[in-house]
Formats: structure tokens, sequence, C-alpha cells
């Protein structure tokens, strides 16, 4: 533990950058999706509308309801289990948009965690079986 110091700094833009990218695409990549159904400037409507929406919802709900009902490390752990809810179902609904390499790659890699006795199923086939 004593080169953790180290590496921290990087890790931690690595990590940063990461994340912003990862949010940076997300309403070109809704657009895209959206737009097939109709033109861009209408797609691109609906996308920001609705982003709004959900961030007005969030907002609202997160410190009024869900932080005075379950407190911090409950509501944390309740986000980050909506957020895999989320992941799973997206997966499951573009499924057909994936090319088979890529199903593949996010089913056995994606899902890197493994049962302890040594089952080969990753927990993203066990987790998207749900849906």
């Amino acid at each position: 533990f004593a080169t953790i110091d180290d590496y921290y700094y990087g890790v931690m833009v690595v990590v940063i950058l990461a994340v912003g990218v990862c949010i940076g695409l997300e309403i070109p990549l809704l657009t895209r999706i959206v737009a097939h159904r109709t033109d861009l400037s209408n797609a691109l409507a609906d996308v920001l509308s609705i982003d709004y929406l959900g961030a007005l919802v969030g907002s609202l709900l997160f410190p009024l309801v869900l932080l005075p009902l379950l407190g911090v490390n409950q509501t944390a752990f309740l986000m980050g289990m909506l957020n895999i809810f989320v992941a799973g179902l997206n997966l499951r609904l573009f499924q057909h948009r994936m090319t088979p390499p890529c199903q593949t790659r996010i089913m056995d890699r994606g899902g890197g965690l493994r049962r302890a006795d040594g089952d080969r199923q990753s927990a993203v086939h066990r987790f998207c079986a749900v849906f």
C-alpha cells in the first residue's frame, strides 16, 4: 500500500475523464437512436425534454424523499442498483442492434463477476435472463 499515493492522481484523472466522456456521449447517442423515428430537430427536442424531466424528478426525489427516508448509504445503494437495472434493461432492449461479436464481449467480459462455484456463465447473462 506504500505506492497507492503515487498512482492516486493518475487513476483519479482517468476515471474522471472516462465518466465525463460517457456523460458527454449520452445525448448524441440517444438522439441518433430516436432520430430513426422522426427528424433530427424533433428527436433532439424529445431527448432533451426527457433528460430535463428526469433531472427534475431526480433532483426533487433525492433530497426530499430518499435521503430522509433511507439515509446516505442505503440511498447510494439503491441508486447503484437502479443503474444496474437500467443497464440490464438496455442490454436486453437493444440486443437486436448489437453485432454478435459485441454481444459476446459484453456478455462475457462485461459480466466479469463469476459465481464462487466456478460457473462460467457471467453475471450479465444471468441478469439479462431475468428480463
